[in-house]
């Protein structure tokens, strides 16, 4: 192959990977290289019985023990720490059993807290957004300038919602405006709070006139300066009749 490319990517593991995927939507030529082949799920250890003795074998950690035809030997007796890898599309991450550990906030500043290594250059923080770009299977979403998964923060709010309610109470479709402050609470890191509004449909029994209480299943969407949420959610709520529209 003679062509040129903008970005050689060497490996196609965790972070190659990765890399790769996040400029497939560029204009770039990109190419990332392997030296393994690709792998087949329905052939995984996972799918069979002997699952336990091929993890000892063709699907060790240690090329040593694996001798696949893209293995190399790999010399680790004076090291206390032993190879762990594997070669193939994807890397070690055949190996990792669907477990996509992050770091903890901790682990940037093990000099400073536990006084070995050295700090990392950066933060969690700083990393989060790509920590979040990458949970595959999940949209990403922001809350303010910061990027996040579903599964990785809990967003919350207190305010208070106008309800819409046309023709005579009941159980109906009705849409709804409010206005209040919305937080993300996320584990290991500050959580981020901002005003903002969110608009949406709920579906139960509307106000009926003057004070109700009302159960009813909602589609939101909250938006702030920097916030993008969509969620489905029960709310049990208290609601007070200002007007009716016949």
């Amino acid at each position: 192959m003679n062509t040129p490319v903008d970005v050689l990517i060497i490996g196609a593991g965790a972070s190659g990977a990765a890399v790769a995927w996040s400029l497939a939507d560029t204009r770039m030529r990109i190419v990332c290289l392997e030296q393994g082949d690709w792998q087949k799920p329905a052939e995984y250890p996972s799918t069979g019985r002997d699952w336990e003795t091929r993890a000892l074998g063709d699907f060790s950690f240690s090329p040593n023990r694996r001798a696949n035809a893209a293995d190399y030997p790999v010399n680790d007796d004076g090291s206390p720490i032993k190879i762990a890898n594997f070669n193939g599309v994807g890397g070690g991450t055949i190996l990792y059993a669907g477990h996509f550990p992050r770091f903890h906030p901790s682990d940037f500043r093990v000099r400073s807290l536990d006084g070995v290594g050295e700090d990392w250059p950066l933060d969690y923080r700083t990393l989060e957004p790509y920590y979040a770009a990458t949970s595959l299977g999940d949209k990403d979403e922001t809350f303010g300038g910061i990027g996040y998964t579903r599964d990785g923060g809990k967003v919350s709010a207190i305010g208070a919602n106008a309800l819409f309610n046309f023709g005579a109470p009941g159980f109906k479709l009705f849409p709804f405006v409010g206005l209040g402050t919305h937080s993300l609470e996320r584990e290991g890191a500050e959580d981020q709070s901002d005003m903002g509004y969110n608009v949406g449909l709920g579906l139960g029994l509307a106000p009926i006139p003057k004070l109700s209480v009302n159960l009813r299943g909602e589609f939101n969407m909250i938006t702030t300066g920097d916030t993008s949420r969509k969620f489905a959610n029960i709310t049990l709520g208290v609601a007070y009749t200002l007007f009716s529209v016949p």
